[in-house]
């Protein structure tokens, strides 16, 4: 099928890099690179199970710390993996938000309940705090609409995330009480981060 979603997946102790990418028919796969960086091979192919009308795969992130890759469907359906040794995706848990409808996905915090994800909803603004066993920890409301590729960024040291607001731009917030502070004043596009979200880079929704 069609990649849908890409990302770089890198361990400290593994000079090899990979590739991680998502189908619009529900296939999460793992290219690896030669060692003269110019070509990838196949490692890794199977087919997520998500709902019948709904198989995209939509979102990817990917946390170094952790060695953890999150995917979700276009759909209620986001899977967790932890990345091996040989940089093979072992699956942790997949769950269903009930109603709730993820666009992007983030990393939060790590603690005792393992290493938070952060799902976005495209379609009400809010967002779901999720630990490693699937159990949703709480649940905030910034009223953010999406774009059509909208995103969401985290950046735990400095304690703020940031969301493509489909009215106004790119809206900046604090972590722990959600409270906006800032709204960037941009066309609608869809965010990336970084160095600690100073640089914004903004592609064209398509």
């Amino acid at each position: 099928g069609f990649m849908t979603f890409i990302v770089w997946i890198t361990l400290a102790d593994n000079a090899d890099d990979r590739l991680a990418y998502g189908t619009d028919e529900g296939y999460l796969c793992i290219w690896k690179q030669n060692k003269n960086k110019s070509k990838f091979s196949e490692v890794f192919c199977r087919w997520l199970l998500g709902e019948i009308e709904a198989q995209e795969i939509s979102s990817i992130a990917y946390n170094s710390s952790s060695h953890q890759l999150i995917v979700r469907h276009h759909s209620q359906v986001v899977h967790r993996f932890l990345i091996d040794g040989s940089m093979l995706p072992r699956e942790i848990k997949s769950v269903s938000l009930q109603d709730h409808h993820p666009q992007a996905l983030a990393f939060g915090h790590s603690g005792v309940n393992g290493v938070e994800l952060w799902s976005f909803s495209y379609n009400d603004g809010q967002i779901h705090v999720v630990n490693e066993w699937g159990n949703v920890l709480k649940k905030n409301r910034t009223g953010i609409l999406m774009t059509c590729r909208g995103d969401a960024v985290i950046n735990v040291k400095d304690n703020i995330f940031a969301v493509d607001n489909m009215a106004q731009g790119i809206a900046l917030y604090q972590m722990s009480s959600c409270e906006h502070i800032k709204t960037f004043d941009v066309p609608r596009k869809w965010p990336a981060v970084h160095e600690k979200l100073r640089s914004m880079i903004n592609p064209r929704c398509w």
